[in-house]
């Protein structure tokens, strides 16, 4: 049975579906060919490229612009943040808060300084801003008091300048428990001798402690700073109360009137805390906190008994000769210092630190 072959009617020559070789290569690379049918010239091709509208994302054109900062408006309240500007200083980190106050590091705008920054609320502690400025003036002209550089109001604090110093006492316990007898010794001396000054100006600093001495880089000498709680000699201006404090004299503790003396009884207790002897000194029991005071001066040789704070027997000893003279000197502690503790000691000599960053005493 012959097999139906289907119509061919509507087919087109072979010609006609076989496109010439060149048009078909000419539309791979720019699209089909077109002619001018009424002229049966080709058409002239537009090489313009027609550009697409840029696609954008809808989120993004519409959302506003991030608002200006109004530097007016943050000093005006007060407004601390990193980054930002604070008189003609720009605060660049936090260094710390205390009591009466928290500090930042900045840096003058022209970057040719850096400095620390305290803030104080005025209202909260207005008369302990004035006092603080007042002394700190007052003790200027000497390297080893914190150097002074200005103050001012920024909204509602009062903020003191001074230089920035590298670290405080403090923080080189945190690399080793104590330090060497001689680091322990020249930090006294140096601190004593600072004492002289703020005799001469009638000074009692009143809260010398391992976190208000500092240092700068390199390790040169011992500064004394923050005069918050200080006052003029025999004066008690600030009401403040010193009963429970473990670096404070006992005789203060026990409520008796802040001397001069007592300055360099704090000193003596940070010197005890850099040989690793806190525990002859600090009780959070301030019954039994002082009681290990007066258990030290009673008999010191008792107590001071290893090999690494034996050194320190004579100074409370000529401290406890102290104690009834009616204007103790520090020169005798010096004196004390190099000639009765450890052999060969020389205030001179530099502080003993690691030899690999980042420089810290040993």
């Amino acid at each position: 049975m012959a097999t139906q072959q289907p119509s061919n009617e509507n087919a087109r020559p072979a010609s006609n579906n076989v496109r010439n070789t060149r048009q078909a290569q000419n539309e791979n690379n720019s699209g089909p060919s077109h002619r001018n049918t009424a002229t049966g010239q080709p058409r002239k091709r537009n090489n313009t490229r027609q550009l697409q509208p840029l696609q954008t994302n809808s989120n993004v054109t519409n959302s506003p612009r991030p608002k200006r900062r109004n530097l007016t408006l943050e000093a005006s309240q007060g407004i601390i943040r990193i980054g930002g500007s604070v008189g003609d200083y720009r605060i660049k980190e936090k260094l710390g808060e205390g009591d009466n106050g928290f500090c930042y590091v900045a840096e003058l705008k022209d970057k040719s300084a850096i400095v620390a920054l305290k803030f104080q609320d005025k209202k909260e502690n207005g008369a302990m801003i004035e006092n603080e400025l007042r002394l700190l003036k007052k003790v200027q002209g000497n390297d080893a008091m914190m150097k002074y550089i200005e103050n001012f109001t920024y909204g509602s604090y009062n903020v003191i300048v001074t230089n920035l110093l590298y670290c405080d006492l403090k923080s080189q316990l945190a690399h080793n428990q104590k330090l060497s007898s001689h680091n322990t010794l020249r930090i006294g001396y140096e601190l004593f001798t600072a004492l002289d000054w703020l005799r001469k100006k009638r000074v009692v600093h009143r809260d010398l402690h391992s976190g208000n001495v500092f240092f700068d880089k390199k390790f040169s000498k011992a500064v004394i700073g923050d005069f918050g709680c200080s006052e003029m000699e025999k004066r008690n201006e600030l009401g403040l109360k010193f009963h429970d404090l473990n670096h404070i004299s006992h005789r203060v503790n026990d409520g008796e009137e802040y001397r001069f003396l007592d300055d360099a009884i704090s000193i003596l207790f940070l010197m005890l805390e850099l040989c690793g002897s806190r525990s002859l000194f600090q009780d959070g029991n301030i019954e039994k906190m002082v009681k290990k005071k007066k258990k030290l001066f009673k008999k010191p040789a008792d107590a001071l008994i290893k090999e690494t704070n034996k050194f320190m027997i004579p100074i409370v000893f000529e401290l406890r000769r102290q104690f009834n003279e009616p204007r103790p000197t520090h020169t005798k502690l010096l004196t004390v210092i190099v000639k009765q503790t450890v052999p060969g000691f020389d205030p001179k000599k530099k502080y003993e630190t690691n030899t690999s960053p980042p420089l810290h005493l040993v």
